[in-house]
């Protein structure tokens, strides 16, 4: 039987995002590359997640299918859908 994909999604929202976007940008071993398309900003970690900052929210989106690297274009296509609705 096929292992499903796991994921993982963080939203905060409010005057906490800012502070929670630039605390894990900032965090070892992030090596935060700047991605355009969803809003204020946007970054892609290096290697687990795609982090959005968009007005006062904030985003992580990580996807790892089972016994493989972390899925960035299926990362991508689930912030796009979740940021479109913050």
């Amino acid at each position: 039987m096929a292992q499903a994909d796991s994921g993982r999604v963080v939203v905060v929202r409010g005057s906490d995002a800012l502070s929670c976007y630039n605390s894990y940008k900032s965090s070892p071993p992030v090596h935060a590359q700047p991605i355009t398309g969803y809003s204020d900003q946007a970054d892609h970690d290096g290697y687990a997640s795609v982090n959005v900052l968009k007005g006062d929210s904030y985003l992580r989106v990580a996807v790892s299918p089972p016994g493989d690297r972390p899925s960035r274009s299926d990362e991508k296509k689930l912030a796009t859908a979740i940021a479109a609705k913050l």
